[in-house]
């Protein structure tokens, strides 16, 4: 990534500029997911991983709408990041899951810990978020957990985060409930796990 780039990014975010944080990431998005797009494409450099995790410590980037379109890129190139990158971003985004005005930052976290992370890694993550204090934010939990169940190849895996998503349905939050709710029924409307 040039150098301008990330200049872009935190001025974007220093602005509080949700539209131009967008623009700035779909200029350096592969959009590649979980598959390299190529052999040429490079991988998420040590100073992006770096600036990721200083603006999920930052109370401008956490507060701000649009967020979640840095949050995106990490979803978006997945494969470009290395085994170590995913451990410091998970430790990362944990941490600042619960701190996000942008509940749709809460859901690309969420998401990602359920299906990119998956395994026992993304449960273990998100069973940690499952008490957190904002309903809205705890309210994404029951569909990271709703992935794992359907996608993690370890079956005891599986069937704690579906045990996880129980206990959720009984959470003292009606958003949360319902959520939980919602995803239970879906497990059983799809005949249960799609991985496995």
């Amino acid at each position: 990534m040039e150098p301008d780039s990330m200049v872009e990014i935190r001025r974007a975010i220093e602005d509080g500029d949700g539209d131009r944080l967008e623009s700035c990431v779909s200029k350096i998005a592969t959009f590649c997911y979980r598959e390299r797009a190529s052999s040429d494409v490079g991988c998420f450099s040590d100073e992006l991983i770096g600036l990721i995790v200083g603006v999920l410590e930052c109370d401008k980037f956490l507060g701000m709408l649009g967020s979640y379109h840095l949050l995106l890129l990490i979803e978006s190139d997945w494969a470009l990041l290395s085994d170590a990158q995913q451990k410091i971003l998970l430790a990362a985004l944990e941490k600042a899951f619960p701190k996000f005005r942008d509940w749709m930052s809460c859901f690309v976290i969420a998401e990602l810990m359920g299906e990119y992370y998956g395994g026992a890694d993304g449960l273990a993550a998100l069973c940690r978020l499952m008490n957190v204090k904002g309903q809205e934010a705890r309210s994404l939990v029951p569909m990271g957990l709703w992935h794992v169940f359907a996608n993690a190849q370890d079956n005891a895996v599986a069937l704690k985060a579906l045990s996880d998503l129980y206990e959720m349905a009984n959470d003292s939050s009606d958003q949360v409930r319902s959520e939980a709710l919602m995803f239970i029924e879906r497990s059983r409307q799809e005949g249960g796990r799609k991985g496995g």
